[in-house]
C-alpha cells in the first residue's frame, strides 16, 4: 500500500477559501482549494496511494465523520483510510510537551507495516523522523497550497523504486 500523509490547512485550505465556511453534517469546515484538490487528485491516480490525515483536522467521533463526508464534498476521488495518533504528552510538572508529526507519522507507520511507499505533504516542517519522505508546501496558505510542483515531488517519492533487496525504497521507520 502507498500512503499520502496530508496535512489540510495550508495544503487544501489556502488563503483563498479560509476564511470561507460550509456545512457538513452541522458542523463547519472550511472548503478546499480547487487547484490542490486537482493536484492530490493526480497525485491518487498516479500512484494508487490512500490518505491518511496528519493534519490537526483530525478528529473524534462527530468530528471525523462530518471531515470524512467533506472530502467527497470537497471533490477529493478518494475518501481518507485513517489518521495519525496524537503524541502529545505532559511532563515536568505538568508542562506540555508536543512531538513532531513527523514522529506521529513514524508511529502510524509502525502500527501498519504493509506500507511500502509514502509521502507527508505539509506546511510546517516538524518531520525530522521521515525527512527523505517529505514535501513542503512552503507559505502554503498565502502561496495557492498543493500545486503542480509539490505534487510532481509526491509522486516521484510514492513512485520510487524498491532496491534490489526487495525492501522499500525508504525505510519508514
Amino acid at each position: 500500500m502507498k500512503v499520502v500523509f496530508l496535512d489540510i490547512d495550508g495544503v487544501l485550505v489556502t488563503g483563498e477559501t479560509v476564511s470561507r465556511h460550509v456545512m457538513t453534517d452541522g458542523i463547519p469546515m472550511n472548503p478546499f482549494a480547487a487547484g490542490p484538490v486537482a493536484q492530490l487528485n493526480r497525485v491518487l491516480r498516479e500512484t494508487g496511494a490512500e490518505i491518511v490525515v496528519s493534519s490537526s483536522w483530525r478528529c473524534d467521533g462527530p468530528q471525523w465523520d462530518a471531515l470524512m463526508t467533506h472530502f467527497a464534498g470537497q471533490g477529493v476521488d478518494r475518501r481518507p483510510i485513517g489518521k495519525t495518533p496524537w503524541l502529545d504528552y505532559k511532563s515536568n510538572g505538568g508542562v506540555w510537551v508536543a512531538t513532531q508529526r513527523g514522529d506521529e507519522i513514524r508511529t502510524w507507520l509502525v502500527e501498519n507495516p504493509d506500507v511500502e511507499a509514502f509521502v507527508a505533504v505539509d506546511d510546517d516542517r516538524d518531520m525530522d523522523a521521515i525527512k527523505d519522505n517529505f514535501v513542503w508546501v512552503e507559505k502554503g496558505m498565502f502561496n495557492g497550497g498543493l500545486g503542480v510542483a509539490h505534487a510532481d515531488q509526491m509522486i516521484a517519492v510514492l513512485n520510487r523504486k524498491k532496491e534490489a533487496a526487495g525492501g522499500p525504497a525508504q525505510n519508514p521507520v
